[in-house]
């Protein structure tokens, strides 16, 4: 491609320059000074200026203001620029396999095109007669024969993808101009077309696929969401996307089958043929009874037929695809093809949204109907629901869930066992904690609510892991039953919105962006995701999980991820008491249906108690604290034990956040023979800095703050903590002066 646009304005300059007094020039930038024409002291001698800058962007005189595009000039100095407007702004050359130049693609100001071929003496000849017709780039095309092929609408786009090291193409004269020919160099690739957001694009995309239907070895149509009409893809790309985004859609988008080319004739006739297979899978879907609707996320799903049960799943999965293909061999003995799949469900999904309803859909546990229901996640897709009255397995529940292919089915409950024997499994270190566990088990079949986070920590051999397995396993099993923690929040978000009950193994630390991100998992603030290869479609999740970490150490730092935790410390397992993980497996999983069993009797006595219970103080996680005195009623204890146990672990865990913080641990031994300190946030620093540098303390570490609005921020995250061990921290301000005042509540509680 040549840059005709840069060419005419140096065509333009050097027709002009001859026409005035240049006195230097051009300089890097490509000016010229020239002495002015349009006044009289611009045309002198010293002691007059030259004043006029002249390049082919245009010109501008210092002294009198004269400016403008080079145009204007040259009509000024009474210039002929008829044989420049018919220059090109672009020309794109069309080549043989050889590199050979047979002919060019012109393109006008406007939007407009011509063609033209060499006349053999340098010029050109406006016709392409007689000349042979080939597809652009053909050279680059016949050198990366291993290279998927990207068929796009006009020369730009190609040269923008080239640019991208894609290998790139199109035919000269734009839609509905392909010819057979051009099909030989694309024998056995790969092709991707991308049409342009119009109809004769859309149109000119299946022509090209059923031209090259047995030529090419595979076909993909992708057409770009979010493009403005007549769009292509160098607006896409243009809009924020990549190169690597498209490659990615590409990869991950159906191949095109033969069985839409009869939607090509139908289009050239005037309109889509009505009998087509998609638009016989529509119809099929609406004879077997699916209900399409939302969910409250506004993705598009079908409640449909399966043997003797109802199912839900998305419009977009897999099994869904499959049901529609089973149910058209059912019907017809016919298999349907990918792509009247994919056209039938575009209109299935659009019908989703435009004639169905509303549902919110669950991930494991729901509230619905003044009952708690729970998704067995079976293939019978029964669920269990719990009332005060009791609980009982529901075999054609409301629409309630939607499955992940990662869960597994719980075991069918049964009746009669007791969650005090998940205890014999388990070395808790603490003995208070034994209530608290059994407590946070049941909290979590209660949906809507914020759970604690629990933080199982110990050293090597103290079955950390083997815990969390088992809790999940009864609350929400996977095949995916531990994860690990991932370096970016958008894939944590994902992992989030998937899991009900979202464990995570082995952590040394949180990090700071993540630990946020758990924050709102457990408290219920929404998150945003940017919708799959669109420019400006946002998913916003909303939801609460039961999110659990372990670690050889507490892995939460951050005061605010602390205060949502549960510690529980494990001991390491004597090795006279060891079993063999076979062992210890078979009896769990030979108790589960009772302990599954106890949880449901549990909770049901507990939705009857939760009204009745009142407390004069709520601690942080209130909901978790009021159901806990409900809960542990229910399993044979009472409120008043459980509050024990829950202010018991609180202040294990305000002296891990104290420890964690090395201003928290400065702050505690400054007021540790004092009952006061009053000063500002600058002086406050300085008697920290010189307190930690005593102590060998760190502070050019990342967690010592450099400057007092630094400490101030610190402060406001440790303040809980330290007021916990009888510390509070008052902030003043005296006019412009800001000061703190710190005062010792009481006789200190230090941190083991």
């Amino acid at each position: 491609m040549n840059a005709g646009s840069s060419a005419r304005g140096s065509d333009l300059l050097e027709r002009i320059l001859p026409q005035l007094r240049v006195v230097k020039g051009p300089d890097k930038h490509g000016r010229y000074i020239c002495w002015c024409p349009f006044h009289p002291d611009g045309q002198g001698d010293p002691p007059h200026r030259p004043n006029l800058s002249v390049s082919s962007l245009g010109y501008v005189c210092h002294a009198c203001g004269a400016k403008g595009n080079l145009g204007h000039l040259a009509e000024e100095l009474g210039l002929d620029l008829r044989p420049l407007r018919d220059r090109p702004e672009f020309a794109f050359d069309y080549r043989d396999e050889n590199g050979l130049l047979l002919f060019q693609v012109c393109r006008l100001p406007g939007k407009r095109f011509y063609q033209r071929r060499p006349d053999g003496s340098g010029g050109w000849i406006r016709n392409l007669n007689g000349v042979r017709r080939v597809l652009y780039r053909l050279p680059q095309l016949l050198a990366s024969r291993e290279e998927p092929v990207y068929i796009v609408e006009g020369e730009k786009d190609a040269d923008r993808l080239a640019e991208g090291n894609l290998t790139a193409t199109t035919n000269p004269g734009g839609a509905s101009k392909w010819r057979k020919e051009y099909g030989q160099p694309l024998r056995g690739r790969e092709v991707i077309i991308l049409p342009d957001n119009d109809e004769p694009g859309r149109r000119h995309a299946l022509e090209v696929a059923c031209q090259l239907d047995g030529i090419a070895r595979s076909i993909t149509i992708i057409e770009l969401q979010d493009l403005p009409d007549k769009g292509d893809v160098s607006d896409w790309l243009s809009s924020g996307h990549t190169i690597q985004d498209l490659e990615a859609l590409a990869e991950c988008s159906p191949v095109w089958e033969p069985s839409d080319c009869d939607l090509v004739e139908g289009s050239r006739a005037g309109g889509v043929t009505k009998n087509s297979q998609a638009s016989r899978l529509v119809a099929l879907a609406e004879e077997r009874g699916v209900k399409l609707f939302l969910d409250q996320y506004g993705c598009a799903f079908a409640r449909l037929p399966v043997g003797d049960h109802q199912e839900t799943w998305s419009c977009d999965s897999g099994e869904f695809r499959e049901w529609l293909a089973s149910a058209l061999w059912e019907s017809e003995g016919e298999g349907g093809n990918p792509g009247s799949l994919r056209s039938a469900i575009t209109v299935i999904k659009a019908k989703a949204k435009f004639e169905g309803g509303r549902y919110a859909l669950h991930n494991r546990v729901a509230r619905h109907d003044n009952a708690f229901w729970l998704d067995l996640a079976d293939r019978e897709w029964r669920a269990v629901r719990v009332t005060a009255s009791g609980w009982h397995i529901v075999s054609d529940p409301p629409i309630l869930f939607r499955r992940y292919t990662h869960q597994r089915a719980l075991p069918d409950p049964m009746r009669g066992g007791d969650l005090h024997d998940l205890l014999s499994f388990v070395n808790l270190t603490n003995p208070s904690d034994e209530l608290l566990l059994i407590v946070y088990i049941v909290s979590c079949f209660v949906p809507s609510i914020s759970h604690p986070i629990p933080v199982v920590y110990g050293p090597q051999g103290s079955a950390k892991t083997t815990l969390l397995r088992m809790l999940r396993r009864l609350i929400d099993p996977s095949a995916v039953e531990v994860l690990s923690l991932p370096d970016r929040e958008e894939e944590l978000t994902q992992q989030l919105s998937h899991h009900w009950a979202p464990y995570y193994d082995n952590i040394s630390s949180v990090p700071a962006r993540l630990s946020d991100s758990l924050c709102r998992a457990v408290t219920g603030q929404g998150f945003s995701k940017r919708r799959l290869y669109t420019n400006d479609g946002d998913v916003i999740y909303d939801f609460r999980r039961c999110v659990g970490i372990n670690g050889i150490n507490v892995p939460a730092g951050k005061p605010d991820l602390l205060d949502r935790c549960l510690l529980f410390g494990l001991r390491s397992i004597d090795p006279e008491r060891r079993r063999s993980e076979e062992a210890v497996e078979d009896a769990f999983e030979a108790v589960r249906p009772l302990l599954l069993g106890g949880i449901l009797d549990a909770l049901s006595r507990a939705m009857g108690l939760r009204e009745t219970v009142s407390l004069t103080r709520l601690p942080r996680m209130a909901d978790f604290a009021l159901w806990g005195c409900a809960i542990a009623p229910a399993l044979g204890h009472t409120g008043q034990e459980f509050l024990s146990a829950y202010e018991m672990n609180t202040q294990v865990r305000n002296e891990e956040a104290l420890l964690a913080s090395p201003v928290a641990v400065m702050v505690a031994e400054l007021m540790e023979h004092r009952t006061d300190w009053e000063g500002t946030p600058t002086g406050l620093l300085e008697e920290l800095e010189a307190l930690a540098k005593r102590n060998s303390i760190n502070t050019r570490a990342a967690d010592w703050p450099r400057a007092p609005h630094a400490l101030t921020r610190r402060l406001n995250e440790v303040g809980p903590a330290l007021a916990a061990v009888g510390v509070e921290i008052v902030k003043r301000r005296d006019g412009k002066r800001r000061g703190l005042l710190i005062v010792k509540t009481r006789e200190m509680r230090h941190p083991a």
